[in-house]
């Protein structure tokens, strides 16, 4: 399982930003950080399982605020609400990574922050973890902060820097320095935390080559052991997209974005960043444990407003706006409310996550979840494998197989006669690293260790554990080429069912 935090707070926000961020008041940040552990306390204060989703569907007497010693294996009804001040099991959970994200993290108060890392500490045992990432930003970057991450085992930073330029900066609503980077940075090195990744932002309105470059020349001087690497997207509803309405700024060509990529791909291997996903670069060993969760369908809960969560085959995402949350944590807290009467549960599991908003539950089908192999396992260079596809298949309604099976490798062949896909026949010099991931020696790109087992929520989704291995090195991949990558959304829509 694999946990992740949003904290909504910025200083101030980024033009091109849609994210649910802004700049709140000190007392709106108390509240919200309030709410963030008393879901935190829900999600994690519960009897050990083989994830959250048998967890919740095992701890019903933790809901109903009775005594798991001595009430053990009461029903839940629909008028309980959550005693928490109820006896509760605190043994350890299978959480491997943790990341908070936003928003700017590093914008809480020390006191907020130490509060938030205090009360993880209580329910997991952080110095274990695989990864630990929080996301900075260098304008709230101290010393004190940095001390405070490294004392909670913080073993990972993401730090938004987006360019060296300081015109670039100004114009993103960018509000450090490169020479705060700089210093971010050195203060990471002196508390010890050595695995740091920067974000770049590239293709902006005006950029030229030479701009480009000298970015890409600073941040390696910085030595960071990742690097991610995002094409301005202009959104609709932010300031960007308005300046491009009214005529201030350009678009850049797809020419422009198709030579800066491929810039940005040839410099940084050079360095020995190698790329092992479509906007993410790393020195060996150090690809983001957390983010290829996603890649590769792992299970992940989200705690804080908008964090979206998967388990088994439900997608779900709690409410988007702080102070419907807020008002959320405080109706629980002051005046406890049916949980069935807060969410309408779509299954038993939902029942029990009152800050989800229910328009956001969905259950993935069996065409679903081949469509998400495509889409995220693809965006990986290793690929996905043919057994993969032909196990998710295999899955689908008995009536649509064969015509599915043609459909997909029919769309294969023809991206494939485009240049768009490849077909590899063998993964050489397989051998396993310190994250339990499997890293290719010769050509040093990575994949992680595919490895499911049927679901208790009644999802079998792959082979047994001790069959992966195997599968991942003797099984034909399928692979985005260079040109795949640059035109990666018309590929997967190309394999959608």
């Amino acid at each position: 399982m694999h946990l992740y935090l949003h904290i909504p707070f910025c200083k101030s926000k980024c033009t091109y930003c849609d994210f649910v961020s802004g700049a709140y008041s000190a007392e709106t940040q108390n509240k919200y950080i309030d709410a963030l552990l008393f879901e935190m306390e829900q999600i994690l204060f519960i009897e050990k399982s083989n994830s959250l989703a048998n967890s919740y569907c095992s701890s019903k007497e933790y809901l109903q605020g009775t005594n798991l010693e001595s009430d053990r294996g009461k029903n839940m009804d629909e008028n309980s609400v959550i005693d928490h001040t109820a006896k509760r099991p605190s043994d350890e959970h299978d959480i491997k990574t943790i990341y908070i994200g936003g928003g700017t993290p590093s914008s809480l108060s020390i006191s907020n922050m130490t509060r938030l890392l205090d009360a993880l500490s209580k329910y997991i045992s952080l110095e274990s973890l695989e990864e630990f990432t929080i996301e900075c930003n260098p304008e709230s970057v101290t010393e004190e902060l940095v001390q405070l991450l490294a004392k909670y085992h913080v073993n990972r930073i993401s730090l938004g820097v987006q360019s060296a330029n300081e015109d670039e900066l100004r114009f993103l609503n960018r509000i450090h320095s490169f020479d705060q980077v700089k210093k971010s940075v050195a203060l990471f090195r002196k508390y010890g935390i050595t695995n740091y990744s920067l974000d770049l932002m590239f293709n902006l309105p005006n950029q030229t080559r030479e701009m480009l470059e000298h970015t890409i020349r600073e941040f390696i001087a910085l030595e960071p052991t990742h690097i991610s690497c995002y094409s301005l997207i202009i959104e609709d509803g932010t300031p960007m997209k308005q300046l491009l309405e009214d005529g201030k700024i350009t678009e850049q060509s797809d020419d422009n974005y198709v030579e800066q990529y491929r810039m940005i791909i040839s410099s940084l291997a050079e360095h020995g960043y190698h790329q092992y996903e479509i906007a993410n670069f790393a020195k060996e060993g150090h690809e983001a444990i957390h983010n290829s969760a996603y890649w590769t369908g792992k299970e992940y809960f989200g705690l804080g407003v908008a964090a979206h969560s998967k388990l088994g085959n439900y997608r779900f995402a709690n409410v988007r706006e702080i102070k419907k949350y807020i008002q959320l944590f405080e109706s629980l807290v002051l005046q406890p409310t049916p949980i069935s009467l807060l969410v309408p549960a779509s299954s038993e599991l939902m029942s029990y996550l009152p800050f989800v908003e229910k328009d956001s539950i969905e259950k993935l089908s069996e065409i679903d979840q081949l469509n998400e192999l495509f889409f995220l396992g693809l965006r990986k260079n290793v690929g996905i494998t043919i057994d993969e596809i032909d196990q998710k298949i295999s899955f689908c309604p008995v009536e649509e197989q064969e015509e599915i099976r043609k459909k997909v490798f029919s769309s294969i062949d023809k991206l494939i006669a485009d240049e768009l896909l490849q077909r590899i026949e063998s993964m050489p010099n397989i051998k396993r690293n310190d994250h339990d991931k499997l890293t290719l020696s010769s050509n040093s790109m990575q994949m992680e260790k595919v490895c499911h087992q049927e679901n208790s929520l009644g999802s079998p989704l792959s082979k047994a554990c001790s069959d992966a291995d195997d599968s991942l090195s003797h099984s034909p991949h399928i692979a985005l080429t260079q040109k795949g990558r640059e035109v990666s959304n018309s590929v997967f829509v190309e394999l959608m069912i």
